[in-house]
């Protein structure tokens, strides 16, 4: 089986409680464990899609990696806003297996098959105004980056692939970026046409917080699918993609 969940803001090495942000995040590592616990196996995978601690550096991020990987399941982390901690793919690495961390990677200009679904991803940015497309144009970067290592497996390996999905911690799309018209202005740089390009219909994000009301987010644009997976919106449980 195949999980996703985003936003876990774990800070067990550093001084950042989550319930001063509302009564939601109350015991919410509990309950985030109880309800993993209840759903994945050893053998699943869980995508966490970013902001996963609050650590400034890798060393202060080490409880939480424990706390993870005492969990059941494999799992791939992918880069949030929140995530000093992150530094180069090769130091995240060295750094979990100096500390015995075997369960965990990352999703970073790479990607993963499992179960027949090929899955790419990446950061993401807040789109306000056409000032941010330097940083979309890096972001959309890496997303290539990262469908071009999903297809070379696919052709390299000849598998046969039920879907193709994409995950991001930010949303690709709002109903702002949309009346703003910077789906139009950011030309070649836009994620939804390299996701339409690539026939991905089917993307995951997390990183809103405090959603009361589902009109405000944008489910299907141009029949790409958009999934919120932020760990206060869906109550701390998982969410099953397989």
């Amino acid at each position: 089986m195949i999980y996703i969940i985003g936003d876990l803001h774990l800070s067990f090495g550093v001084d950042k409680p989550m319930n001063i942000f509302g009564n939601i995040w109350e015991n919410h590592t509990e309950r985030l464990e109880q309800n993993w616990k209840k759903v994945v196996k050893d053998e699943d995978t869980v995508f966490l899609a970013g902001d996963f601690s609050w650590a400034m550096k890798l060393e202060e991020a080490l409880e939480d990696f424990k706390y993870i990987d005492r969990l059941p399941g494999k799992k791939i982390l992918l880069k949030g806003n929140h995530d000093y901690w992150w530094s180069s793919i090769k130091k995240n690495r060295e750094f979990l297996e100096k500390n015995g961390i075997k369960n965990v990677d990352f999703l970073y200009n790479n990607s993963y098959i499992i179960e027949n679904i090929a899955f790419c991803g990446t950061r993401g940015w807040e789109i306000k105004d056409i000032e941010e497309i330097k940083h979309i144009r890096k972001e959309n970067i890496r997303l290539n980056n990262s469908i071009q290592d999903m297809n070379k497996k696919i052709e390299e390996y000849k598998l046969e692939i039920e879907k193709k999905i994409a995950i991001f911690h930010y949303p690709p799309i709002t109903k702002e970026y949309i009346e703003k018209g910077l789906d139009k202005e950011l030309g070649e740089y836009d994620i939804i046409k390299t996701l339409k390009k690539e026939d991905i219909r089917m993307c995951y994000y997390g990183h809103l917080h405090g959603i009361l009301n589902d009109q405000n987010l944008i489910k299907k644009y141009d029949n790409i699918k958009f999934e919120l997976i932020a760990s206060d919106y869906v109550n701390f449980k998982l969410i099953n993609i397989k």
